[in-house]
């Protein structure tokens, strides 16, 4: 059982500005024209930050639902003292209780288990109101749930910015990632060339395997904005900015190379690279050459094939538009798995 000592409370001090107006020729100047000195603006009350009072509990259980032992917890804590961090091993069960924070993260690790990382303020409503009026969450029924690695391996990483495509039927790609079907480069970050691709007059079976790029919905040499709002978890997307294309597609050239989307729906997590986790096996058919990205989500998950090497990625749903709305940007990150095996399994953080 783990119970963190509360933090102790410090009254903030509050003074006031009172302006006097003057009154000259007739003309009374105004409080609010009036320009605060550099003493002025230094004596201003500083806001006091909202604080949360947290008092959790819970279990920590494997995929079967067992009990998990000797699991190292950590609890970073930022108040208005400053960030401090409390450390301790639990067996199955864990408390937290701390008073007056500006902000609260846990993380959950054990050897051959993925990281878990929980931060109360965010993914917790509020319960109440403390004695003090502090924001008082309260909850004694959470579980978290760590996920075995298993037989994972690294994985290439590519990150492919500045995928664009223009009215005109041109597009700059990034690739080839397998070059000369040679495997993936065990880089930290691989950021493949340019590729000048002419959609318009040349032929999409020219364009060198491996390589990815995107079209864009496009009329009348400006790109296609989306006619309607679009509600989607992050927000909306407001069609009167005029800076949503209206749809865009993810390409990949090469005979057998594909996307097959995958949706993780509610098990979906902050951080996209714990959701691409869930990706253990990719599938050995079924890849198609183009990937659909729905503008009512967030990021488009998929697994994929590059030549003869699986992985695995997510594209951000929010594509720029530039050059008075002529061109069309994406970026993709991608994983490869280099032994050119079907295990994608993400490794745990070392």
């Amino acid at each position: 059982m783990f119970v963190s000592s509360a933090t102790s409370r410090r009254s903030v001090a509050f003074c006031r500005i009172v302006f006097a107006t003057t009154a000259s020729l007739g003309a009374v100047s105004r409080a609010q024209d009036a320009v605060p000195t550099e003493k002025e603006q230094a004596a201003q009350p500083v806001p006091r930050p909202v604080l949360t009072d947290l008092d959790v509990s819970g279990t920590i259980v494997d995929e079967e639902g067992k009990p998990v032992h000797g699991v190292s917890v950590s609890i970073i804590v930022r108040d208005q003292e400053g960030t401090r961090i409390l450390k301790d091993t639990v067996d199955g069960e864990f408390t937290v209780k701390q008073d007056d924070t500006i902000m609260v993260s846990l993380r959950f690790k054990k050897d051959g288990y993925y990281e878990v990382q929980f931060l109360p303020g965010s993914e917790l409503s509020t319960t109440g109101r403390s004695p003090d009026g502090d924001r008082l969450t309260t909850r004694h029924d959470l579980r978290v749930v760590l996920e075995t690695i298993g037989p994972a391996t690294t994985l290439a990483r590519y990150t492919l910015y500045s995928l664009h495509f223009n009215a005109a039927g041109e597009s700059a790609g990034r690739g080839p990632i397998v070059r000369n079907d040679g495997p993936p480069h065990l880089s930290p970050v691989l950021i493949p060339g340019d590729v000048r691709i002419d959609l318009a007059n040349g032929r999409e079976e020219d364009i060198p395997e491996g390589t990815f790029y995107i079209r864009a919905a496009h009329k009348d040499g400006a790109i296609t904005t989306i006619a309607e709002d679009i509600k989607r978890k992050s927000g909306v997307l407001r069609a009167s900015r005029k800076d949503v294309p209206a749809g865009v597609k993810l390409f990949i050239a090469g005979k057998g190379s594909g996307f097959i989307p995958f949706d993780p729906g509610d098990t979906a997590k902050p951080n996209p690279d714990h959701t691409l986790r869930q990706l253990k096996e990719a599938p050995e058919s079924g890849y198609k050459n183009t990937l659909e990205l729905p503008l009512t989500q967030d990021l488009q998950f998929f697994t994929c094939k590059v030549g003869r090497y699986y992985g695995k990625g997510y594209v951000p749903i929010y594509f720029g538009i530039r050059e008075n709305g002529t061109v069309a940007e994406a970026h993709v990150f991608l994983y490869l798995q280099p032994d050119g095996s079907r295990n994608i399994r993400s490794p745990g953080r070392k």
